[in-house]
């Protein structure tokens, strides 16, 4: 497991090097003697108490649920709020509210940019055995690393979730323009078709029409590559590579 070191302002580098995580979810392996230590132990007690069934549920989804709550820990304590297992991680919620900025701490604590991008980028092209290495090797789940892929990839790249009648919500990163739009309904002859209803568990990338994500004019002109996998529930998940001809 990657160490990962703390990115919390006002305490020194030595502090912040004593302080590495090793995935204990009591906080009993951390560094105790350090005041940072000292300060993520009680966090994670705390954490572990109100995290309810999520920090019951796997490993990766524990340690993020704890990262989550240290968020609330150091932006948000003296408020009143309430933190429900299912808003930890949840992409839908919008990108505003604290619960929003707890999953972006979380994000951050446990896939530091400055580590994470250069192990992303040693990857050929974008790809969901690229992300479930990266999950592997910062021990976070499969969604959380997608999403920071995303936000940290150097290709131009967009992550989509679908359900049988929705699309639920996609996020795509800084390098594609907002008009590649994506359309609210799933085309026939996307891959993503076939694994949300069951027919396969998943799709190798695949090069598709971009008419067939995007109903901006002229995107019957590009192409651009899609890959798709089984999501939570019935839901399927698909990451689309666009070619740089789109981004002019």
């Amino acid at each position: 497991m990657l160490p990962v070191a703390l990115p919390f302002t006002g305490i020194d580098a030595s502090a912040r090097c004593s302080a590495l995580r090793s995935g204990s979810k009591d906080g009993s392996s951390w560094n105790t003697k350090s005041a940072v230590g000292k300060w993520v132990a009680s966090a994670c007690r705390w954490a572990s108490s109100i995290g309810g069934c999520a920090l019951r549920s796997d490993p990766r989804r524990r340690r993020f649920s704890i990262a989550h709550e240290l968020g609330h820990w150091q932006h948000h304590r003296g408020r009143s709020s309430v933190c429900r297992a299912s808003e930890i991680g949840s992409v839908s919620q919008g990108g505003a509210g604290i619960e929003r900025q707890a999953d972006n701490y979380a994000a951050d604590l446990l896939m530091p940019a400055y580590l994470f991008r250069p192990f992303a980028a040693a990857h050929r092209r974008p790809s969901f055995e690229a992300i479930d290495a990266l999950a592997a090797a910062f021990s976070t789940s499969r969604l959380a690393t997608a999403l920071r892929f995303i936000d940290h990839s150097p290709w131009p790249c967009m992550i989509f979730c679908h359900g049988q009648n929705e699309r639920r919500w996609f996020r795509r990163n800084g390098g594609i323009p907002d008009q590649w739009f994506p359309r609210d309904d799933l085309d026939p002859e996307s891959d993503a078709m076939d694994v949300l209803y069951g027919k396969i568990d998943g799709s190798r990338p695949t090069i598709i029409g971009a008419d067939a994500w995007f109903d901006r004019r002229g995107a019957d002109r590009f192409e651009l590559t899609e890959e798709c996998v089984k999501g939570f529930g019935n839901d399927v998940l698909a990451l689309l590579t666009l070619k740089d001809q789109m981004l002019d």
